[in-house]
């Protein structure tokens, strides 16, 4: 009778399910899918770039009261005639070079507003936010600034193929900068006092260098290879190349890990020196994105260089960090460094900004030789793993292969931490030998991070000088030393303010569960940079998109919604509604609290063995993972999926707050705080 009772009980209330212990995988989302042609594809994109200029638009004259309604209705006619006109190509191509013309124009160079009417100096569309950031206070200046530079470049880098003339514009391009390098006269009598001071900043850098280092351990790339090669398989040399043999020789690279099994590693090298060796490794060219009218090329190694690359790349690495000539001024492992120094020079106008274009394909190999050969056991290295052959696309119609004088071009591991090198000796060799004051204690204050330089503002015009001597070609139109605005690793500032951009790469007019993330991101960074109506609008358009109405859910959480900070007092935020971020719940006897029904997104995974006792051995030896037989691998794109997840995983605890409180900070100015950085960068508190 009470069985009975039970039974009916569970029928007619629908209690919440007890969770079962068994784990279940996640399911995947069926939602109504828009799909669209091509051409109402670039329809839609036209739309959506339209209204979410306009509303940039509407948030700048509801946050600037000297942005007159008057002026406000001219700029958005302006916008609907122009889009109808020239479509997508008036925000990709047209507005950037709008704010172009206003960072000439802040640095004292010719500005110039081409596709614009101009008129009294300055373009007629938005010339009120121009009144605004010329004539205005500085907050207004800042604010001014914000909105216009985001109208200008939100879809700069707009993702999407390119024509396969622009790709043979690249190409030829990236030939022409090569044959440049190699009519450049390095040991001139004038470049060469420079170029021995910079040999001796990186003998004190490179000095103790020795591959036979325990750091000196090679590793498969993460990217992909020349040769197509699964994960699984690139413990393993396919190919042996006769110029990386003679100084780096493949037995003690990859063969000397299993003492045990020497016969069928032999026969496995045996083989390679009969049937596949070759003399100089390939890589071949690709475009890949970065921004809409034109991509960056890098070039793929083949698996055996990258491998090789690696270690040498460790090696250089940890010299750099080591060395106390050089740890706080290139810090290859954080960004953060010049980006802060950005933003404080956008105030104080203590130090410049300078972007080098095409820097990782203009470092000449006969540069590197001379800075490299104090040490040469490495110098050799640097130069046998020094891609020489280039095999072009095949969008290019090129004849054949390419020779080049570039040392590393980007792709290779070797490109970051020897250009971040050359270009820090080169700048801090030239102040050194230059005539501006105090020379030597500036000469220390040269930050260098890639192709990112900050050096003192009175330095700026003897880099620009000089640096181009060597091959190198100063971007001026990102280059910043007399105005207020910096923009250095990723931050742009002006007057002490984060004004970075939002730049909209993909636009949800369809489902897609690995564009879903950046969407999300997108709509969060213009949350909480205080543009409303321009995120309202991506909300819209989102769920439209999924088919779905996403929920607010947790900034730091996991879930999928529109992120937003919750109190951390207070618990669950009044936005949050707990009945749309979960459908369903269930109650958790192991963890005696509910769980729910929430959606996330997931990359797949992929576990492929590796194929032979022999390269899990390698592997353990090399990478010390816990399972060498095997390479988990992540899938390109995110899946959209349903989860059960604890109730804990939809708020905060009131413990965080106090654990954020007890973190030291260190102000580097009154103004501004800088949160967990190195110990030596931060000065003392004051008192």
């Amino acid at each position: 009778m009470l069985k009975q009772q039970a039974t009916v009980t569970a029928k007619t209330n629908r209690s919440p399910v007890r969770a079962s212990t068994k784990r279940k995988r996640p399911t995947k989302v069926k939602t109504k899918v828009l799909k669209v042609s091509k051409r109402k594809a670039k329809q839609l994109q036209c739309e959506f770039a339209e209204k979410h200029i306009c509303a940039l638009l509407t948030d700048a004259k509801n946050n600037i009261p000297s942005y007159r309604s008057a002026d406000f209705q001219k700029d958005v006619a302006t916008i609907k005639r122009r889009f109808a006109s020239e479509g997508m190509p008036f925000a990709t191509l047209s507005l950037p070079k709008l704010i172009q013309g206003l960072f000439d124009l802040i640095e004292g160079r010719n500005a110039t507003y081409p596709g614009f009417l101009v008129r009294g100096g300055h373009p007629v569309f938005l010339r009120g936010l121009f009144h605004v950031v010329i004539n205005g206070s500085e907050a207004e200046k800042v604010k001014g600034f914000n909105y216009l530079y985001s109208v200008a470049v939100a879809f700069k880098k707009l993702k999407g193929p390119y024509k396969k003339s622009k790709i043979q514009q690249m190409f030829a391009e990236f030939v022409k900068v090569d044959e440049d390098l190699a009519e450049i006269d390095l040991f001139s009598e004038d470049r060469l006092p420079i170029l021995q001071l910079a040999r001796q900043y990186v003998k004190s850098v490179i000095k103790d260098i020795t591959l036979d280092s325990r750091k000196c351990l090679p590793r498969p790339g993460p990217g992909a290879t020349n040769t197509p090669l699964p994960k699984h398989m690139r413990f393993r040399p396919h190919k042996l190349f006769a110029q990386i043999e003679r100084v780096l020789p493949f037995m003690e690279g990859w063969y000397s890990s299993h003492p045990y099994d020497v016969i069928a590693q032999s026969d496995h090298y045996s083989r390679l020196f009969r049937d596949k060796i070759y003399n100089e490794p390939t890589s071949r060219y690709k475009v890949v994105p970065k921004v809409a009218d034109k991509g960056r090329g890098i070039c793929i190694e083949e698996n055996e260089v990258q491998f090789l690359q690696q270690a040498i790349r460790r090696l250089l690495t940890d010299a750099i960090m080591s060395c106390s000539h050089t740890k706080r001024n290139l810090a290859l492992n954080d960004q953060r460094i010049n980006a802060i120094l950005a933003l404080l020079s956008s105030r104080t106008k203590t130090n410049a900004t300078l972007d080098m274009s095409e820097g990782s394909d203009r470092i000449l190999r006969e540069l590197v030789s001379w800075f490299f050969q104090d040490n040469k056991e490495l110098h050799d290295a640097l130069m046998a793993l020094s891609t020489r052959w280039i095999e072009p696309p095949k969008e290019a119609d090129w004849p054949g292969n390419i020779r080049t004088n570039k040392f590393a071009p980007m792709g290779s591991a070797l490109c970051f931490p020897v250009m971040t090198l050359v270009h820090y000796a080169l700048c801090k060799a030239i102040i050194r030998l230059s005539t501006v004051q105090d020379r030597k204690a500036k000469s220390r204050l040269v930050y260098v991070y890639g192709d990112d330089i900050i050096v003192p503002s009175d330095c700026y015009t003897a880099i620009a000088d000089w640096l181009p001597r060597f091959g190198m070609k100063l971007n001026l139109t990102k280059s910043f030393n007399l105005s207020h605005f910096r923009e250095s690793c990723g931050i742009h500032a002006l007057h002490g303010h984060d004004i970075t951009p939002v730049y909209v790469k993909h636009v949800p007019y369809q489902r897609s569960d690995g564009e879903l993330f950046s969407y999300l991101t997108v709509e969060q960074t213009l949350f909480e940079k205080g543009f409303a109506e321009t995120a309202k609008l991506h909300r819209s358009w989102i769920n439209k998109s999924q088919g779905m109405k996403m929920p607010f859910v947790p900034k730091d959480s996991d879930l999928i919604g529109f992120k937003r900070p919750i109190s951390l007092f207070d618990g669950l935020a009044p936005q949050f509604n707990v009945a749309e971020i979960a459908k369903r719940k269930r109650w958790n006897a192991d963890l005696q609290s509910w769980d729910y029904l929430v959606y996330v997104l997931r990359r797949g995974t992929q576990v492929l063995k590796l194929p032979s006792d022999i390269d899990a051995y390698l592997k353990w030896q090399l990478v010390h993972g816990e399972n060498s037989a095997q390479i988990v691998g992540s899938l390109p794109g995110y899946s959209f999926r349903k989860r059960w997840v604890p109730e804990s995983a939809l708020t905060t605890r009131k413990t965080d707050k106090t654990r954020i409180n007890n973190v030291p900070r260190h102000p580097l100015n009154w103004w501004f705080t800088v949160r967990n950085l190195p110990s030596w960068f931060s000065p003392s508190p004051r008192n």
